[in-house]
């Protein structure tokens, strides 16, 4: 038993040449990762943790974030904040300046594209604060603009009728309305119920038919709602004079197909019957065209011209 566990210690522990050196290299490596973090930390010279960069970063963080919280629930900030000096300084009427003008006093070029794009919708500036209702104009340069401005500084009424015997003479005061086909949209928006898309949505309307003949026509714009058209009657009126009118024996396809009372089908039938059988003369020629029924035929005959 003796000889057996001498062999199996003898085996156990007979180490080869290579293995011996692995097992030093070992030994060595096992030392050195023990006392390397005190040998780094007696070489190294450490030097006291600084604050200052960290508080100016943090300070710095701190104004941002509330410059972009007010630039986010104050859309003129850009506007005001880019570059408010005037370029040049002349007098001029927002109805009538061009695009590059407004570029030489100092608007951005999307603002004065802005504002040519409301005048061409039918808007109108009747007052110097008109102008700065267009959507993110820079105020501050608009105010610096004011007294170059060839508008009224504000709008003038009618004055106060002078009293009589402690009676106020009301019998001649007459409340002027607005023509509904005359009128822009600066006119429309003050109708409580209508804003700037409404507005535009009743212009356009309008410059498609032709002009209004009746208040009922109203209830065919998109959305607008009856109480605002009650609201139209009692601040416009219409005129049928201002109805531009369609000259029906010189009308062409392109002409004719804009009107939203006429469809593809029916521009057809009125040039092919007009070629066939020479001008209209009447509602009457139209009818025997054979296309309209009574009802188009009322609402036609306010916008026909023989």
């Amino acid at each position: 038993m003796n000889k057996s566990f001498r062999k199996f210690w003898s085996e156990f522990f007979n180490f080869t040449k290579a293995e011996r050196n692995a097992s030093f290299v070992l030994i060595f490596l096992i030392i050195f990762i023990a006392i390397s973090p005190y040998v780094f930390q007696w070489v190294e010279k450490r030097e006291p943790t600084n604050f200052n960069d960290f508080d100016r970063i943090a300070k710095q963080f701190e104004e941002s974030s509330k410059k972009n919280q007010y630039k986010k629930y104050n859309p003129t900030f850009y506007e005001s904040n880019a570059n408010t000096s005037i370029k040049e300084v002349f007098a001029f009427n927002p109805n009538y300046i061009s695009e590059d003008d407004l570029l030489r006093l100092g608007f951005r070029k999307y603002i004065a594209q802005r504002i040519i794009k409301y005048r061409n919708g039918g808007g109108k500036f009747k007052i110097k604060n008109d102008l700065k209702r267009i959507y993110g104009i820079d105020t501050v340069l608009v105010s610096s603009l004011l007294p170059y401005i060839d508008l009224p500084e504000k709008f003038e009424f009618n004055q106060k009728p002078q009293l009589q015997n402690d009676r106020v003479e009301t019998k001649n005061i007459v409340k002027e309305l607005q023509e509904l086909n005359t009128c822009d949209s600066i006119d429309l928006v003050k109708v409580f119920g209508i804003g700037p898309t409404m507005s535009n949505r009743i212009l356009k309307f309008r410059n498609r038919l032709g002009g209004f003949y009746d208040f009922a026509q109203l209830n065919e714009v998109y959305n607008l709602k009856p109480e605002v058209i009650e609201e139209l009657r009692k601040k416009f009126v219409i005129k049928s004079e201002h109805i531009k009118l369609i000259k029906i024996n010189n009308a062409s396809f392109t002409d004719l197909i804009k009107h939203p009372y006429l469809t593809k089908n029916e521009v057809n039938v009125l040039l092919n019957f007009r070629k066939q059988h020479g001008n209209y003369n009447s509602m009457e020629d139209i009818r025997k065209t054979l296309v309209f029924d009574d009802k188009k035929l009322q609402l036609l005959k306010n916008y026909f011209e023989f």
